[in-house]
C-alpha cells in the first residue's frame, strides 16, 4: 500500500457549509470505465437534465454568467 500526500481543508468551512466528507474505494478501474460510458452516454440527458437550468455555447459565456446571476440555484451548462 501507498502513502498519499494529506489534502488540507478548512474544518471551519465544512462545519459552515454543512459539507459531507466521503472516501470511495474498493472499486474496480472497469467499474470506473462503465461509469463514465454511462455518464457519457444515456446517463447525461437521463441524470443531468433535470439539474440543468440552461445551455449555453462557449461563444455566450457573458450570457451564461449573466443568467447564472439573474437565478441563484440554477445550473449552467457551458458547451464547448
Amino acid at each position: 500500500m501507498w502513502a498519499t500526500p494529506a489534502v488540507a481543508f478548512d474544518p471551519e468551512d465544512v462545519v459552515r457549509r454543512m459539507l459531507t466528507i466521503k472516501g470511495v474505494h474498493n472499486y474496480h478501474p472497469s467499474d470506473l470505465a462503465r461509469a463514465l460510458a454511462f455518464l457519457a452516454g444515456q446517463g447525461r440527458a437521463s441524470l443531468f437534465a433535470s439539474l440543468v437550468g440552461a445551455t449555453f455555447p462557449l461563444e455566450q459565456v457573458e450570457e451564461a454568467f449573466a443568467h447564472a446571476h439573474a437565478n441563484p440555484g440554477t445550473r449552467v451548462v457551458v458547451t464547448p
